[in-house]
């Protein structure tokens, strides 16, 4: 019947010290446990008890708060203790002459660096309004942290870069936290299986199996979360815009003379363009124009032989009256 009284306040304090960890830092929360931990203990051993369940408790203060796995040292931050954890996100939009060679140039040294191509479309530059191929391609890149740099150097080298941005999240303390507190969630985990094999009744079981799958389903939850910031860590992701062009478009502030060179041929290269759209325009549309001047040849036939007709019924109209008119002037000369 003892052991009864002692399960219920040593589990009202193995959940109060899992709350603790969740709202404070990784020091915070080992000092706190350790108090509220050493309290619960002093009790059990103030309370009579057998040997075995002594050395139990003793057995869970040390292994639960003294030995607290991913502490750090004394006088050591928790951040620095841990390698630091950087989330990197970069865009870039480059433009190329060679398109083809681009895209094999990215797939296979995704490849050999080791990541691999979470996402991409492609546009083929198939359009009835375009004289030329404009062809474009959006990637989405997951590629070791360590290799990007690298990377980034060598898509330099291969294409003109327009635009870049480069986004980097510290999540360490984030990281540190939810691990300190999943050691807290596991230690709790090996003392309530310690207690349900203990307990004597059940309405002590049912609490504790309650509690302990709680545990688990937190334990399982911050594991999830940790691997997926292991995963955004140790791969960085690339949004790479690849856009087709006939000429690169300058990176570099140009001179005067630069510009009205590059303006000057770039208006004939425009007008030959233009005469191109529109000769392609014209044949692209040769069967509606065909159509269209037919229809607008019968009609104006058609108007031709109309107005004809009018004309004639109009001058048989005329000419009618004209007689009745000589007709009647002729009557009194010879009366």
């Amino acid at each position: 019947m003892k052991k009864r009284y002692l399960i219920a306040p040593i589990l009202t304090g193995i959940m109060l010290l899992t709350a603790c960890g969740s709202r404070y830092s990784s020091d915070t929360m080992m000092k706190s446990e350790a108090a509220n931990g050493q309290a619960d203990y002093y009790y059990a051993m103030e309370t009579p008890a057998t040997a075995v369940e002594t050395a139990d408790y003793e057995m869970y203060d040390e292994a639960g708060f003294s030995e607290f796995s991913g502490k750090p040292e004394v006088g050591e931050s928790a951040q620095t203790a841990t390698t630091r954890k950087l989330i990197r996100n970069v865009c870039m939009d480059v433009e190329t002459k060679e398109f083809d060679d681009m895209i094999d140039f990215l797939q296979n040294n995704v490849k050999a660096a080791g990541g691999y191509i979470e996402s991409s479309y492609n546009y083929n530059g198939s359009s009835y309004d375009r004289s030329g191929s404009n062809r474009s391609a959006s990637i989405v890149i997951r590629i070791p942290a360590d290799k990007l740099d690298q990377f980034l150097a060598d898509i330099k080298g291969r294409a003109n870069v327009i635009s870049r941005n480069e986004n980097v999240q510290d999540v360490t303390l984030t990281y540190v936290d939810m691990e300190s507190h999943k050691n807290a969630l596991r230690t709790e985990e090996e003392s309530l299986i310690n207690m349900l094999a203990k307990a004597e009744s059940v309405e002590d079981l049912i609490t504790i199996e309650s509690r302990l799958a709680d545990v688990r389903y937190q334990i399982e939850s911050m594991e999830s979360q940790l691997r997926t910031y292991d995963n955004l860590v140790d791969y960085a992701t690339l949004s790479v815009n690849v856009s087709e062009v006939e000429e690169l478009t300058p990176v570099a502030e140009q001179t005067a003379w630069e510009k009205m060179s590059s303006g000057f041929v770039a208006s004939f290269h425009n007008i030959g363009r233009g005469l191109a759209n529109f000769g392609i325009g014209v044949v692209m549309n040769l069967p509606y124009i065909l159509v269209w001047a037919a229809v607008l040849i019968a009609v104006f036939f058609i108007g031709k032989a109309v107005i004809k007709k009018i004309v004639r019924k109009i001058k048989a109209i005329m000419e009618k009256k004209n007689v009745s008119v000589k007709t009647a002037e002729e009557a009194p000369a010879k009366a």
